[in-house]
């Protein structure tokens, strides 16, 4: 059937009487309708977003995002939503459930996605994404806690600016020593 129509109704019928089964319901429908079809509901993200409680839900919907973007071509999309899972209220040292019965750690996650968008990428979305990464690169850099760094390289490894990271790690070891 019409799932968008579905999804409607059940968005009517949360906004008469909004009950947490109804909200729960949507938000998995919604969340299930851009895993399976990305391109049907791309243009619910508001809509989701509206729905969205928990750091895992936020997670989950980052991920599906980026995989979207990423399989529909779309390069800089799919790189800045992988990047909202670098956020410390995700909790980075948690899983991350990428299949059914297969999890990993969200750095590498997101380490392993935007390095390979990145290497898909062309010149001027690179630069883009260049400019992305550098603002974590920023604040990590400028931190007094080494394990900004540390974490800086946990998610970026990967990129460029990693260099300038390891550089750092070990002119401030060097300085400890």
């Amino acid at each position: 059937g019409d799932e968008l129509s579905a999804y409607r109704d059940l968005k009517l019928a949360l906004s008469l009487k909004p009950e947490p089964r109804t909200r729960d319901l949507l938000r998995s429908s919604l969340l299930e309708g851009l895993r399976v079809d990305f391109a049907k509901f791309k243009s619910s993200q508001s809509d989701i977003e509206a729905l969205l409680d928990t750091p895992e839900q936020r997670s989950r919907y980052y991920q599906l995002l980026g995989r979207g973007w990423e399989q529909a071509g779309e390069w800089q999309a799919a790189f800045s939503a992988y990047l909202k899972l670098v956020n410390p209220t995700l909790k980075p040292e948690g899983l991350e459930v990428v299949e059914t019965a297969r999890s990993v750690r969200r750095d590498r996650l997101v380490q392993t996605r935007t390095g390979d968008i990145y290497a898909k990428a062309d010149a001027a979305n690179r630069a883009d994404m260049d400019r992305e990464v550098r603002q974590f690169w920023e604040t990590a850099r400028q931190s007094d806690k080494p394990e900004d760094v540390r974490e800086f390289l946990n998610f970026f490894g990967q990129h460029p600016l990693a260099a300038d990271a390891r550089r750092q790690m070990l002119d401030r070891a060097g300085k400890i020593a």
